[in-house]
């Protein structure tokens, strides 16, 4: 994962004209949809008949038993939203970045699959970095949602933060000609550390870091 996380930092907090305009009208689909996926979740969570029915595994109900005492039924605290590049972008990063794209053996497809794939790869990859059990269990408790691409869509991810050591997060992913898929996932308020990591990565570099912050009374 080591080899991959520079190209997570700047594709992460890299916007292109079409996001940063849709930023300028001060839309909110992206954390709208967000937080009532995760609503949605958070109903499954405290839902006794579907812990039975998803797991018998001691190691995961013990793993999210603090989580439940959680509310993730109220909007969060803040939402912060990262847009993932388009296949042309993501050349233009790597660039940036020094790559000498021109050798680089990854074709159109390999590059669209790419940007697709980001969203619901690093929020897999945060939850991977608190442990086996916690992966495993959120993973349980993940809830996705199709729905029709609204103009402008981009690959993105959403975190929610909410009070305490528990925060959401869901991915945006384009997954049809018209069609795309949101996956919400528990993961750590110590996920701070990895966006920290990313601003410092891209600060020093000297790449303006780029995103879309809302705060909620």
């Amino acid at each position: 994962m080591k080899r991959w996380l520079p190209l997570l930092l700047a594709l992460l907090l890299t916007l292109s004209p079409v996001a940063h305009a849709q930023e300028a009208d001060g839309g909110l689909w992206y954390e709208d949809q967000a937080i009532a996926l995760v609503q949605e979740m958070d109903a499954l969570l405290k839902d006794e008949d579907y812990t039975h029915f998803v797991t018998t595994a001691e190691t995961i109900i013990s793993a999210v038993e603090p989580l439940k005492q959680s509310d993730f039924s109220s909007p969060p605290q803040s939402a912060l939203r990262m847009t993932i590049p388009d296949s042309e972008a993501l050349l233009a990063v790597l660039e940036s970045m020094g790559a000498e794209t021109e050798d680089l053996d990854c074709s159109e497809l390999c590059l669209k699959a790419m940007s697709q794939r980001l969203p619901n790869a690093l929020l897999s990859y945060l939850n991977s970095t608190e442990g086996a059990a916690w992966l495993a269990a959120t993973s349980v408790y993940t809830t996705s949602e199709t729905f029709i691409l609204p103009d402008g869509f981009q690959n993105a991810v959403v975190i929610l933060r909410y009070e305490g050591d528990y925060w959401a997060a869901v991915g945006f992913t384009q997954t049809g000609e018209e069609t795309g898929t949101a996956t919400a996932y528990f993961i750590q308020s110590s996920a701070q550390a990895f966006l920290d990591l990313m601003s410092s990565a891209l600060d020093a570099a000297g790449t303006e870091v780029v995103f879309q912050e809302t705060v909620y009374d």
